[in-house]
């Protein structure tokens, strides 16, 4: 329930390579989002549900935002 031992950045293999040898999304756009929400970034409850505040999906909206605003995906 905390990211404060998240790397900057993190370098990913697999589907998430950018080598066009060993990934079909080589040249997609990705974005690492090292924040734990702790409901797989897909929550949104306003009121505690048992102690915990879910805000998933606004932090991925957030990042959404800012992608198109300030890093040229718009």
């Amino acid at each position: 329930m905390s990211s404060k031992k998240y790397a900057d950045s993190k370098a990913f293999g697999g589907i998430f390579s950018s080598s066009e040898d060993e990934s079909p999304l080589w040249n997609a756009n990705k974005a690492y989002l090292p924040y734990c929400t702790s409901d797989g970034h897909m929550g949104d409850v306003e009121d505690d549900l048992w102690g915990f505040k879910f805000r998933g999906q606004k932090t991925v909206m957030a990042m959404i935002k800012h992608l198109i605003e300030h890093q040229g995906l718009g």
